[in-house]
């Protein structure tokens, strides 16, 4: 079956919420203290095999401090049972671009990337070590208090404000 990914990014696109909202429930996923309409409103990408929607991309922006910049916190839910398809990956560089695009058009958010810290336990075995995932862009950048992968996908158009000064010259 051919998987179709759709964009969500403050579309307000009722169907995608109704089949995420199933989606979630099904799977049993969200955390108990996690908004389902909060959760909604930050869909950013879906994907389906066929009507079964097997995956949900979320992001929320805000600062980021330790880089001084706002970025689009991203997370993504795959379906166990598609799992084998490696949509993880695909609707993170399909979500990638779409934030991207989404920020080149809203320049006023200052949004300059994609942030996500790695929780899934199958990632983390195996890409823990590797500093830049290439297919997705995601190079490693720090890690949690609890010791999970903080990783970002720059845009191109990316500059940071409030940069320090360069280390060696006089202030």
């Amino acid at each position: 079956m051919q998987i179709s990914f759709r964009p969500a990014w403050r579309r307000g696109d009722a169907a995608i919420a109704s089949d995420a909202r199933a989606f979630w429930q099904r799977l049993n996923i969200l955390p108990p203290t996690t908004g389902v309409e909060t959760r909604l409103d930050e869909i950013c990408a879906v994907a389906y095999e066929g009507h079964q929607l097997v995956a949900v991309a979320t992001a929320v922006i805000r600062e980021v401090e330790f880089v001084r910049c706002r970025l689009a916190m991203f997370r993504c839910s795959v379906d166990p049972d598609a799992r084998r398809l490696r949509l993880a990956t695909q609707i993170t560089i399909y979500s990638r671009k779409l934030l991207e695009l989404w920020s080149l058009e809203n320049p006023d958010e200052q949004l300059m990337g994609m942030g996500t810290v790695v929780q899934s336990q199958d990632l983390l075995d195996r890409e823990a070590r590797r500093s830049m995932l290439r297919s997705t862009k995601l190079g490693l950048v720090g890690f949690t208090e609890t010791n999970e992968p903080i990783r970002i996908a720059w845009f191109e158009h990316a500059t940071l404000r409030d940069a320090p000064p360069v280390f060696g010259r006089d202030r």
